[in-house]
């Protein structure tokens, strides 16, 4: 099973009692996915092969030089990538092919919270590429990401 496929059934019974879309998929994947919970991050916005997440500054996570580790970065970027793809399909499952990153600026604390924000780009018969740029406080894009998905 995948990801998507075990937070399915949580985020629909959600739904239907009334919770917001965006609410039911933040309360799953913190269910189901220790990473996403590990790094707090809060979805915003969710539909249409877009999505939108917040992550602030988190000093467990801080590199020796005072910015943010870009593994959490890299990791902030495939779930936020992950979910504008399915948001585009609502399948059952997906699963990432390829993530490429640039790192533009240093995420520091003054930048938090964090800002990401993914679209899909192309969306064909088996795979989605999605364009994830992560914004600071300042509005400045501190890293960007392209990334595939096979759905």
């Amino acid at each position: 099973m995948g990801m998507y496929t075990e937070i399915k059934p949580m985020v629909d019974d959600l739904v239907k009692k009334g919770v917001r879309l965006e609410e039911a998929v933040d309360e799953a994947l913190k269910k189901f996915n220790p990473l996403y919970s590990a790094i707090e991050m809060k979805l915003s916005e969710l539909g249409n092969g877009r999505a939108v997440a917040y992550i602030s500054f988190l000093k467990r996570f801080m590199n020796p030089n005072g910015t943010m580790h870009g593994g959490i970065i890299a990791s902030v970027i495939d779930q936020v990538g992950a979910l504008a793809s399915w948001s585009s399909h609502w399948g059952e499952n997906q699963v990432t092919l390829e993530l490429k990153i640039n790192y533009l600026r240093p995420f520091t604390e003054d930048e938090s919270p964090f800002r990401a924000v993914g679209e899909v780009i192309k969306s064909g018969k088996n795979t989605i590429v999605t364009e994830i740029k992560v914004y600071g406080k300042s509005g400045n894009i501190l890293a960007i990401g392209l990334g595939t998905w096979f759905k």
